[in-house]
């Protein structure tokens, strides 16, 4: 049986791989939907447009994809990005 310090910590443990998995399985549809919209692509389903890309906030997307990997293995992950607020083509 558990003791009390410990029931604690597994409902906390829990709680916190519960979080990791729900950003992992949103990041898993984003990037299912990213192949989708390649394969339609090379199928000629869809166009290119071009735009201009908020470039900071894509590597920070990018970078939150990993915090979840480092946070489960006890890890501490940061990142700075120096770059152009936006990138016009």
């Amino acid at each position: 049986m558990l003791k009390e310090a410990n029931e604690s910590y597994l409902v906390a443990q829990g709680g916190r791989n519960f979080d990791i998995g729900i950003k992992n399985a949103k990041r898993l549809i984003y990037l299912t939907e990213e192949m989708d919209d390649l394969a339609r692509l090379e199928e000629g389903k869809i166009n290119l447009r071009l735009s201009s890309v908020r470039m900071s906030s894509y590597l920070k997307m990018l970078s939150e994809m990993f915090v979840g990997t480092a946070d489960y293995k006890g890890l501490h992950f940061r990142s700075k990005a120096s770059c152009p607020h936006r990138i016009e083509h």
